[in-house]
């Protein structure tokens, strides 16, 4: 085994711990704003495991290959995604309850402000992690394997319902519509981790030359 299949192995568990760490944090994710350890420490998890997500993402588009446009596409999607959930976490989690909880009069204007400014951030954060999963998914079912094609069509509806419930106004971004849009998020997410531990990532017969002498040299 080369170096860059155990690297991609090690990225793809920790795909699928964080994912599994998401939805144990959203089950403990307060329904009210407020200010507190457990609103603190729930808002420090998910930007953490953001984090954690976005590595794995960033190995698995390295691998199926960044001169692919649909890959490279999905990235800058996703990489906008990740700057708007992590900064609605912040309002969330810091911001609106650092003011709420100051003990100074607060305007009922600013409060306001700070909700849906959060809820902007993570409805941006919903519509570009979409984005980047259909890009990815498409990507995908032009692969030759099999694995990597079923991944593809499980993309299309982790990425395109979102995108349609959003859309139609039939999801909203309050905490319940965010743990349906993060459990369709985190299972394709296992899917990609699982991908990458099974080696699934190959790019078939367009493989560069190039991928192809790293690996021996890594051998």
């Amino acid at each position: 085994m080369t170096d860059r299949a155990k690297d991609r192995q090690i990225a793809g568990g920790l795909m699928i711990a964080a994912s599994a760490l998401v939805v144990l944090t959203m089950a403990h994710h307060p329904t009210s704003v407020g200010r507190g350890p457990l609103v603190e420490i729930v808002h420090s998890v998910m930007i953490a495991l953001e984090l954690v997500l976005g590595l794995g993402f960033l190995v698995f588009v390295l691998a199926r290959g960044s001169d692919r446009l649909l890959m490279l596409s999905g990235a800058v999607a996703y990489l906008f995604s990740m700057i708007a959930s992590i900064g609605a976490a912040t309002v969330n989690g810091f911001v609106s309850p650092a003011l709420l909880g100051s003990g100074a009069p607060v305007n009922p204007d600013v409060v306001r402000f700070g909700w849906h400014y959060g809820q902007a951030l993570a409805s941006i954060g919903a519509y570009t992690t979409s984005a980047a999963y259909l890009l990815w998914a498409l990507d995908l079912l032009h692969g030759p394997q099999r694995l990597a094609r079923l991944a593809g069509l499980a993309g299309i509806i982790a990425g395109g319902l979102p995108l349609v419930l959003l859309m139609t106004g039939a999801l909203r971004m309050n905490v319940a519509g965010a743990m349906l849009i993060y459990g369709l998020d985190v299972a394709w997410a296992v899917l990609v981790g699982l991908l990458l531990i099974r080696d699934g990532v190959s790019r078939g017969p367009d493989a560069s030359g190039q991928e192809q002498r790293a690996n021996r040299a890594d051998s």
